[in-house]
């Protein structure tokens, strides 16, 4: 069994693993997969978990309770830390929606459910992760719940059946596989934030834990070169996009195992350097370095109104280096060597004024009052929806029948005006209605997350998009009195899905419309932004910058929605309206104009105002739409 024996060797691959998750985050395209560093984490976390637990078991010395104090001891400190001086600086520099949110978070990681939360806030309306300051803790809530389960079943199995221990710890680890798998393809979100679809890593470096110890001289000469060079080729050629964990994770997971496993005896050469000062330093502070690269990294694009160039990326990178730096010499190390009580009663009182300082910021919306009152109106504009959004558009549990789907204009009118689309149908509807109304006119709204009007399109992670357009489709085309649909989505959020088949599927939806006598007008693909538009746009002006600023070029944009565009403009007997004509003048994408106000209410949606463009632009098509 091997022995709890501190090794310069895992450092240097906790030094690999930090150095790859922080390139990958300061830029996706200089190391592509590098976000699999965190599945190295975890692997030798459950290695080195497992090892001490089965060495204090042997020894007759282990306790629960005293399991839980180390590992509060190890991890809180700097945590609160770090979360108090996030906490701080988000109320200087983040606007109230994202203020609001990160008080929320915080509350979520002081209880270890960051995890959950995040994927509850995973949805069209949450910001971008980019901008979440405690979106990386989610990694920190899975070891937690690993902490609080693992090491109950350790003990429980050693004592009563200690023969069962390697199968019950195997089945367990080829059920999460399988279920990550299954999760990976068809819901990516829980395959990434649940510890259900993760535990398979951790319970890899857990069995490693438990094998025979070592390899022979001869084979650990060409077991670490290759699993190293497994690490690094991930590292190297995955990409965010794929399906994963599940088994594209497995191999990164495995060369980690073989790596702990073969220099668990006589260190090899590749054991030996990895064991270097330079790397061996880097992996003392590789948990200081993760939690706070992230949060520095938000609150810098928060404050630069997106991605930092070039300059400035040497110094965020400097910033978090002595951040982490101070945090390791002035706090980490320190409070190790207190006694355990002693850290764990600082750290809870340290976690109640911080939870604190979160609820007050969650309870009072974000405290807009730190803004003049011309943001907080920008600001406001993330209210700026369909009031009947809850009742009118089918969330991703939910399907709406078309006799109960809303309308929107005269209310004594028959609908002759269909919107059909995602969610960003919702809010166009109700800019039509009120453009229809004076005619006596109405239009229907037929809206679902996630779910372009793309007949037969097998949108993954939705199951019941197929069917919703199946009988939307059937429902519109035996509609006499709709003579008018108008198709609308977020296509680049499915492009990764599949392009060619989602425009077949819009082309089969419009061939289908078109036989049973309708006009088919398609919306382009609308200008997108990887911030809050009413966020940024009233920080502008708190700043005294004019907002009109922030929007991104028209050959930004073009470059962007070029093979959507292309896609739509070969659909067959449609009109096509490109919304460049709509939020787009003199070279530059608006999202925002002064005479009207935000265009967006999220970093994707129109609001009822940027709809109600998109609205003018429609409405020649509609003049004869009523026989």
């Amino acid at each position: 069994m091997n022995a709890p024996v501190f090794r310069d060797d895992i450092q240097g691959l906790r030094a690999l693993a930090i150095v790859a998750v922080l390139l990958f985050h300061m830029d996706k395209n200089t190391l592509p997969g590098g976000f699999v560093g965190v599945d190295v984490f975890f692997v030798i976390s459950g290695y080195l978990i497992t090892t001490r637990i089965l060495a204090d078991l042997r020894a007759e010395r282990f306790s629960l309770t005293a399991f839980y104090l180390s590992r509060v001891r190890r991890l809180a400190p700097a945590l609160c830390l770090m979360m108090a001086v996030t906490l701080a600086a988000g109320l200087v520099v983040l606007p109230p929606q994202e203020l609001e949110e990160l008080g929320e978070t915080t509350l979520a990681t002081i209880l270890l459910l960051s995890n959950i939360d995040f994927l509850r806030l995973e949805s069209y309306f949450s910001s971008a992760a980019e901008w979440k300051p405690l979106l990386h803790t989610w990694s920190l809530a899975i070891e937690a719940q690993c902490y609080l389960a693992f090491p109950w079943l350790i003990r429980t199995l050693w004592r009563n059946a200690p023969h069962t221990l390697v199968p019950v710890l195997t089945a367990l680890a080829v059920a999460s596989l399988a279920l990550s798998q299954w999760l990976a393809v068809t819901h990516p979100a829980e395959a990434f934030y649940l510890p259900t679809s993760r535990m398979f890593e951790w319970l890899t470096g857990a069995l490693t834990a438990l094998s025979p110890a070592g390899f022979t001289i001869r084979h650990r000469r060409w077991v670490a070169p290759v699993a190293l060079t497994c690490i690094i080729v991930m590292l190297a050629f995955l990409k965010s996009g794929m399906v994963f964990p599940g088994l594209t994770a497995l191999p990164v997971c495995v060369a980690t195992a073989l790596m702990l496993q073969s220099g668990s005896e006589t260190p090899s050469r590749i054991h030996q350097w990895l064991g270097k000062t330079p790397l061996r330093v880097l992996g003392d502070m590789s948990y200081s370095l993760y939690l706070w690269h992230w949060p520095i990294l938000a609150l810098a694009r928060t404050a630069n109104g997106g991605e930092p160039e070039f300059v400035d990326s040497a110094i965020v990178l400097a910033i978090i280096l002595m951040a982490s730096a101070l945090s390791w010499h002035t706090v980490e190390k320190p409070m190790r060597r207190l006694p355990t009580i002693k850290t764990g009663n600082v750290c809870a009182q340290a976690a109640t004024l911080i939870a604190a300082i979160a609820a007050i910021t969650l309870a009072w919306h974000g405290i807009p009052e730190r803004f003049p009152s011309d943001a907080r109106a920008l600001f406001a504009a993330n209210g700026d929806i369909n009031p009947l959004r809850s009742r009118c558009h089918a969330e991703h549990a939910l399907q709406i029948a078309y006799a109960g789907t809303c309308r929107f204009g005269d209310a004594q009118a028959r609908p002759d005006v269909a919107v059909w689309g995602d969610s960003h149908a919702s809010e166009l509807a109700v800019a039509l209605g009120e453009r229809l109304s004076p005619l006596r006119r109405s239009a229907r709204q037929i809206s679902a997350s996630a779910c372009p009007p793309a007949a037969g399109y097998p949108r993954k992670g939705n199951d019941q998009c197929r069917s919703h357009n199946e009988a939307t489709l059937a429902a519109l085309s035996g509609d006499p009195s709709i003579t008018t649909v108008i198709l609308t989505a977020n296509y680049l959020r499915y492009e990764s899905f599949g392009l060619s088949e989602l425009a077949a599927g819009l082309a089969r939806s419009a061939a289908t419309l078109r036989l049973h006598g309708k006009t088919v007008i398609v919306i382009g693909q609308i200008p997108l932004y990887p911030f809050s538009p009413p966020s940024a746009a009233g920080m502008e002006l708190a700043r005294h910058h004019d907002p009109e600023r922030l929007g991104q070029t028209l050959e930004a944009y073009r470059s962007q929605s070029r093979p959507i565009t292309a896609a739509l403009r070969a659909i067959p007997g449609i009109v096509l309206l490109e919304p460049e004509q709509v939020f787009c003048a003199r070279g530059r994408c608006l999202l925002y104009r002064k005479d009207i106000g935000v265009l967006y209410f999220d970093r994707d949606h129109p609001s009822l105002k940027g709809a109600a463009l998109i609205a003018e632009r429609i409405a020649p098509w509609l003049s004869g739409s009523r026989d």
